[in-house]
């Protein structure tokens, strides 16, 4: 008997289209639905055959294909019904019905997880703020800072202005040089008179910048010379927290140094350079008075269109060796170094935040490991619940799915906490840093943190929600066939807790190697001896205004009226000034020669050039190791020149001699015009206590007054230095009411101060690593304590048979401390990863310190113990009758 005239090759051909297709369709509808499909083609087959054949060959073929590829739309529409009345509205609504019903659990995952993705977002939240925040200039990429480099150390120093100009006149790679020196000053005078953190720059800066203005203009050339007019550019927050914002500003008059000056223009937030600057005035320099050894203008520069910083550096690098030809005496063996403006602000961060950013990585994998064991361990308890679903037709996607959503509606709570608590945390870090943050700089919450929080949650939800969902629909039917005594789960997924807890304490172990390198790298820097007396002394600084104080004389008779007040306050010790103030970032590195076997062969040397008066040695505690102090006669008229020395640059000029007697010059003095070393003083930190001390020279201030506008006094306190601290404001302004007294701090303070980022990320790593140990000791209480309520029978015959309870408690203890034990096994091995990575920022702490990793072992130790220990005692409890008769479980 011959096949119907439809059933052609199209029509087979089409019923493996509907098949196939059909596997779109929920799976509860796929049967019905795949009939209805074989039915439509079955008679649209019929009706097209029975057409006019007289088209073209395979027409109705043809039409069958067409007509069931029309079943895809219908198959995705139901599918999608059927996500919408199942995902959206039944299993959020069962899922929510679940979660309600386990408080206890529900409370807390939402808060092991606000605390993953809380600490990630903070931490996600200050690297948005210090690397990934665009700069506000016009095409930062091209934006660099160049340094001088004394090839001999390796240390970089500021640029002196006769190197500038020559750089910037030979320079072709680089298109605008602007040169920069910060600068305190007084605005406004007698009680209102208030300090001001600005810059004197040169008319290029806000070209080189490329900074829009916010109100009026810029500096223009001519304005940056000796005699040009008093102009000023306000910060925007200067200007809108001492002039209200006033949009007449410009033109108008303010009070700088007691001088008037016309306010220009107004740059934004972020606009101007340094950041910390709130105003800008002209550098008024002349280049004829000023020496090449005398290194201190910071220089900013933009590249040429098209040329690369390497290139900037080749060609910088030729007109430094040029420059050390021409200019022997101060420029041999000086390079010029150039880097991006990103790097010399983020440098000393990048290593450290992407080490932050790992470690709350490791953080969050805890997190996860602690929710998969939880979810894992309720998942157990359900078996029967869902087997019973699945015996009535629910798929294992469905399962699975019912399941994520419960971890979906976790998520989006622990997320909604977790913001909540990186807004919080972020505040608290950010109020830990005890130097300004430049003003552009937003740690809030912006699309980048938010679309991170996202990205964090939706990786938590796979990580602890869909493995162990997929887990726990699988052997459904098995579950039917244990009984509710019996559900103790297979062996395969105790394996699976174990392991996840084991995963906790190895990232917590690296976590925690971590943290206490970190502080032993703090400590021993806080151990270091600055070379000060931190305890007792303290230190406040006042600008000189050139109206009231240009000429030298002016300045001195202020300094001593000054000095006599300050002596006179009871429990003063000693009093003393220096221009600019150690671990402030205001020192002066210069050039010298020595009258040594050295410097016969043409060599010279640098060293940081203290202006320092009479009595600043003895008020900032430095130990004066041999000779004298420099005393008030030195600076008289034809009196012979004097310095002190520290014993750095005594052993590396004069090795095994007494300097006392010795004879130095500076770079821009004539041959025969010699200082002599009459003191020989102890090192000091100058830049931070990391690096060690340097040498350094101590010349009288008289001598360079005209080139200081300012002097921070040192006040060395008999005893508490407190009351002295805040009775020595009172005696400046008394004795001119338009001086501004800032920078009013202990040395210790100032300590602190030069290691805070040590401090800051020191904590920080304690702080992860003590998150860490809480949550893998709530992973082994957990374990250990299921453990012990699924062997609550086993226990019972073993106690029933003679065990003793010491024998449970052991055998309880043994099992978490074993947990521990291969966690920590691993964890070290992981730890020697990390602490080489943590090497470059350790001080005198070797990576693999001994100390450290037996201190985390033992904390471990105790922590395992203490986490089991309570299970343990339970298991001791357990009545054996009870227990055998199939009671209520331990």
């Amino acid at each position: 008997m011959s096949a119907p005239r439809h059933r052609r090759p199209g029509y087979r051909l089409s019923l493996l289209l509907i098949r196939a297709i059909g596997l779109l369709v929920p799976r509860w509808r796929r049967a019905d639905w795949r009939r209805e499909w074989g039915a439509e083609l079955w008679h649209y087959g019929d009706a097209e055959t029975t057409k006019d054949t007289n088209g073209a060959p395979g027409a109705p073929r043809t039409a069958l294909l067409q007509r069931s590829l029309g079943s895809v739309r219908h198959a995705i529409w139901l599918r999608r019904r059927d996500w919408r009345q199942g995902m959206f509205r039944n299993d959020v609504r069962y899922a929510l019905r679940n979660l309600i019903k386990t408080p206890g659990f529900t409370a807390l995952a939402i808060a092991t997880l606000a605390v993953g993705i809380g600490t990630s977002t903070a931490v996600f939240s200050l690297v948005n703020g210090i690397l990934l925040q665009p700069y506000p200039y016009a095409e930062p990429e091209r934006l660099v800072r160049l340094r001088s480099v004394v090839e001999e150390s390796g240390d970089a120093v500021n640029v002196s202005f006769p190197d500038f100009l020559d750089l910037a006149a030979g320079s072709t790679r680089i298109a605008q040089l602007a040169a920069v020196d910060r600068e305190p000053y007084n605005l406004g005078g007698g009680e209102t008179a208030a300090y001001v953190q600005g810059a004197q720059v040169s008319a290029s800066l806000f070209e080189v910048l490329g900074t829009p203005l916010l109100l009026g203009r810029g500096f223009q050339p001519g304005e940056d010379v000796p005699g040009g007019p008093n102009v000023v550019l306000l910060g925007e927050a200067l200007w809108r927290a001492s002039f209200a914002a006033d949009p007449a500003i410009v033109g108008k008059q303010v009070s700088i140094d007691a001088e008037p000056y016309t306010v220009i223009g107004v740059v934004p937030v972020g606009g101007g350079y340094p950041d910390e600057a709130a105003l800008w005035v002209p550098l008024r320099i002349d280049p004829g008075a000023q020496r090449r050894g005398n290194r201190w203008a910071n220089v900013i520069a933009r590249l040429a269109p098209g040329a690369t910083l390497a290139q900037a550096q080749a060609e910088a690098s030729a007109l430094a060796e040029a420059l050390a030809a021409e200019y022997p005496d101060t420029n041999a063996g000086v390079g010029v170094r150039l880097i991006s403006l990103y790097d010399s602000r983020t440098g000393d961060f990048q290593a450290m935040m992407a080490l932050l950013l790992g470690a709350v990585g490791f953080v969050l994998l805890i997190v996860c490991a602690n929710l998969a064991n939880l979810m894992l361990t309720r998942a157990v308890s359900r078996e029967r619940e869902l087997a019973v679903r699945a015996a009535m037709g629910a798929s294992r996607l469905r399962i699975v799915r019912q399941l994520t959503s419960e971890s979906a509606l976790l998520a989006a709570a622990g997320a909604g906490l977790g913001l909540l608590l990186g807004t919080w945390t972020v505040r608290i870090l950010v109020a830990m840093v005890p130097v300004a943050i430049p003003e552009w700089v937003d740690f809030g919450i912006d699309g980048r943190v938010l679309a991170f929080a996202a990205g964090v949650s939706a990786l938590a939800v796979l990580l602890f929600g869909l493995a162990p969902a997929v887990g726990a629909s699988a052997d459904l039917g098995r579950a039917l066939k244990e009984t509710a005594a019996q559900g103790t789960g297979t062996v395969r997924k105790r394996r699976t807790r174990a392991a996840l807890v084991v995963a906790e304490v190895a990232l917590s172990i690296v976590l925690l190697v971590g943290a206490g390198l970190m502080i032993s790298s703090l400590l021993r820097v806080a151990a270091v001896d600055p070379g000060y007396d931190t305890e007792r002394s303290f230190m406040l600084t006042t600008a000189f205004a050139d109206a009231n104080y240009g000429a030298p004389e002016q300045r001195l008779d202020f300094y001593r009226q000054a000095r006599d007040r300050l002596l006179a306050l009871p429990g003063v010790a000693a009093v003393g000034g220096i221009a600019q103030p150690p671990l402030r970032g205001g020192w002066n590195f210069m050039d010298f020669i020595a009258d040594a076997p050295a410097a016969a062969e043409g060599a010279t040397a640098g060293a940081f050039a203290h202006a320092v008066t009479p009595g600043y040695i003895a008020a900032a505690g430095i130990e004066l190791r041999r000779g004298r102090d420099l005393r008030d006669t030195d600076s008289a008229p034809g009196a012979p020149e004097v310095a002190l020395v520290n014993d750095v640059l005594a052993e590396r000029v004069w090795p095994g001699e007494d300097p006392i007697g010795k004879r130095i010059r500076f770079g821009y003095m004539d041959e025969n015009a010699w200082i002599e070393v009459v003191g020989l003083v102890g090192g000091t930190r100058q830049v931070s206590l990391e690096e060690a001390p340097a040498p350094e020279i101590f010349y009288p201030y008289e001598r360079w007054a005209s080139f200081y506008g300012r002097v921070t006094w040192m006040v060395r306190a008999a005893g508490e230095p407190a009351a002295a601290m805040s009775a020595s404001r009172e005696v400046i302004r008394d004795l001119d009411p338009d001086q501004a007294v800032y920078d009013l701090m202990s040395l210790q303070a100032a300590v602190d101060e030069s290691i805070w980022d040590v401090r800051f990320f020191t904590t920080l790593f304690w702080i992860f690593g003590a998150v860490a140990l809480l949550l893998a000791a709530v992973g082994i209480y957990g374990l250990v304590a299921y453990g012990v309520s699924q062997r609550t029978h086993e226990i019972g015959v073993r106690m029933a048979m003679g065990a003793r309870s010491g024998d449970v408690l052991g055998m309880v203890l043994r099992h978490g401390l074993l947990l521990a034990a291969t966690g920590a096994a691993l964890g070290f091995a992981g730890a020697l990863g990390l602490a080489s990575l943590l090497a470059g920022a350790l001080y005198q702490v070797s990576p693999t310190e001994p100390v450290v990793y037996l201190g985390v072992a033992l904390l471990l130790g105790l922590v395992a113990l203490a986490a089991s220990l309570v299970p343990a005692l339970r298991a001791t409890r357990v009545d054996p009758v009870v227990a055998l008769s199939g009671g209520p479980r331990a």
